[in-house]
């Protein structure tokens, strides 16, 4: 068991050199750094063709999203339609820890 909280450590240490996701920079309204960040990962300069057009394409993704979740809040959960079935999902993921698999496995 000692193994993994090394390798674990290992990777936890990694995670401080770790760049942000170049689509999480631009969901939080950080372009500029979205566009270094994502010509970083690529190897690329920032002004690349390749580079300029896939940032537009997570820019339409983003706002794509934000469109199709518009007004959506936690409260549909429990509205008539979806209550049986988010009680049932809860359900099953609730027993599903509670029962231990995970130390089994």
């Amino acid at each position: 068991m000692s193994i993994q909280l090394v390798l674990g450590g290992i990777m936890f240490i990694g995670l401080f050199f770790l760049k942000e996701s170049p689509r999480w920079l631009c969901k939080q309204g950080r372009h500029d750094q979205a566009v270094a960040s994502l010509a970083h990962i690529r190897c690329k300069t920032v002004d690349t063709p390749e580079i300029i057009h896939e940032m537009a394409e997570i820019r339409a993704s983003i706002e794509e999203e934000l469109n199709a979740t518009e007004g959506v809040t936690w409260k549909e959960c429990l509205t008539p339609g979806n209550r049986k079935r988010f009680l049932i999902a809860f359900i099953i993921m609730f027993w599903q820890q509670f029962s231990g698999t995970n130390s089994i496995g």
